[in-house]
């Protein structure tokens, strides 16, 4: 696994708890900033911009974004997301989902066409 791939992988997936590797997921980091020199008390933290493609049957298990907000952009394709427990949502291009503190949610693409997004998360280092 790339070094970039497996920064972006982290990213997306997550507290140590719950690290898992997506399924099916192709990223590529479009940007990084180190967000400690530029806000006090963000040392340690990042704002990254991937570009991430999603196979058919991909998916990325339950995980929370509490301290970890984010904010994705559907490009193209159908992003299927399971949000706290309710029901599955398909987020179309153009949709925008954002994830805060309190949101744990899973992605997955189930149908026959990549799914495409824009992801723009703080993370850790």
């Amino acid at each position: 696994m790339s070094a970039v791939l497996s920064v972006a992988v982290m990213s997306l997936a997550g507290h140590a708890a719950s690290a898992q590797t997506p399924k099916g997921f192709d990223i590529k980091v479009l940007g990084s900033i180190d967000l400690g020199p530029e806000i006090d008390g963000m040392a340690g933290r990042v704002l990254r911009m991937s570009y991430v493609t999603v196979a058919p049957s991909g998916g990325l298990a339950a995980h929370s974004h509490d301290g970890r907000p984010e904010i994705i952009y559907v490009v193209q394709g159908i992003l299927t997301e399971e949000r706290n427990g309710g029901p599955a949502i398909d987020h179309k291009p153009g949709d925008v989902l954002v994830m805060k503190t309190g949101i744990t949610h899973a992605l997955s693409n189930h149908s026959a066409e990549p799914a495409i997004f824009i992801s723009a998360p703080i993370a850790k280092q």
